[in-house]
């Protein structure tokens, strides 16, 4: 991903999806890090069941 060539990082992807619910799951069941649109995952941010991590200098919106 472009996003984390810009910063120098190496993401180790373990899992894709185009099933939001099953990268939410995989989250909560600490199987790794998510990164989907806040609105998808608000009521588990709410809940306490995921965190939401503020990357400095990262923007993931598609342009």
């Amino acid at each position: 991903m472009l996003v984390f060539e810009n910063i120098n990082i190496v993401p180790n992807i373990s899992m894709e999806s185009t099933s939001n619910s099953a990268l939410i799951n995989g989250a909560i069941h600490n199987l790794g890090i998510a990164i989907l649109p806040e609105m998808y995952v608000q009521t588990y941010l709410e809940s306490g069941k995921l965190l939401k991590l503020d990357v400095e200098n990262v923007d993931f919106l598609l342009k």
